[in-house]
């Protein structure tokens, strides 16, 4: 299917592995023009091949917890054009019991996960209301909507996520304004972070990795309908397709892209 976003240019923040990578190669393969985006230049010198040979790319590093560095990349990318697409890919877990998430923790995970979100968006949306067109979405996650006792700051990160989309897209009402905002949220994907993760835990208890992972999402996501983990590709098509100027009537909303975790109507 054609999204029709040949030439356009999008920004997708942590860029260079898991769902972010796989998007901005979606993209590239439809003609966009992608900036990557990493905390990291060694991160960015990893990908930087690969995906230059898919289309026209630019690389950009910029900590999205630190205000000057997000304004530096966002005025560095209003010099190769307009900002057609803006991805709030970023995003940090881990788990800790709530008695031990400290003030600091709670800060650090709020400017991972949330903070960064409102700093592209505070800086792109004014100039793509100006412009009248632009494309936003913000990757919450499922446990926005059904939060984990053993990741409450991450959950009210991501549930925080969702509310600003929806409040940001408050500011594009209007019959003839053509900026769309939507938030999506991927159930359990298998990304190099947990993959990582499972490797260590099957290291430390010798059974074999397949088996494992095949059981960790069903034991511990037992509401999931597809009965695995999603991989980054199919939340990225998900993702890909609103951010397509063919999806206008979608504003505001938060898709689900979960195989049905969360059990609801």
């Amino acid at each position: 299917m054609d999204l029709a976003i040949k030439g356009h240019l999008a920004l997708i923040t942590g860029s260079t592995s898991g769902h972010g990578k796989a998007l901005a190669k979606i993209l590239l393969e439809e003609g966009a023009r992608v900036v990557v985006n990493s905390f990291s230049d060694e991160e960015l010198d990893q990908v930087r091949d690969e995906m230059s040979a898919l289309g026209e790319v630019f690389f950009i590093r910029a900590d999205v917890t630190k205000n000057d560095e997000v304004t530096h990349m966002m005025d560095e990318i209003y010099k190769i054009g307009e900002l057609d697409i803006l991805v709030n890919n970023v995003g940090y877990w881990r788990d800790d019991d709530f008695w031990d998430i400290t003030d600091e923790l709670w800060d650090r995970m709020f400017q991972l996960n949330f903070y960064g979100t409102v700093r592209t968006m505070r800086y792109a949306l004014p100039k793509m209301l100006k412009r009248n067109y632009g494309r936003i979405v913000n990757v919450a996650s499922e446990i926005a909507f059904k939060p984990s006792g053993a990741q409450a700051h991450y959950s009210v990160c991501k549930t925080a996520v969702v509310s600003l989309t929806r409040a940001a897209a408050q500011t594009c009402r209007g019959k003839d304004v053509n900026v769309r905002i939507n938030s999506v949220l991927p159930g359990g994907m298998l990304t190099p972070t947990e993959i990582n993760w499972h490797k260590e835990v099957v290291a430390q208890k010798g059974v074999d990795y397949d088996e494992y992972v095949d059981n960790f999402i069903v034991t511990a996501e037992p509401t999931t309908l597809v009965q695995r983990y999603l991989q980054p590709e199919e939340v990225a098509r998900v993702v890909a397709f609103y951010l397509s100027p063919l999806t206008t009537p979608t504003m505001g909303t938060a898709i689900i892209a979960d195989g049905g975790m969360i059990h609801h109507i």
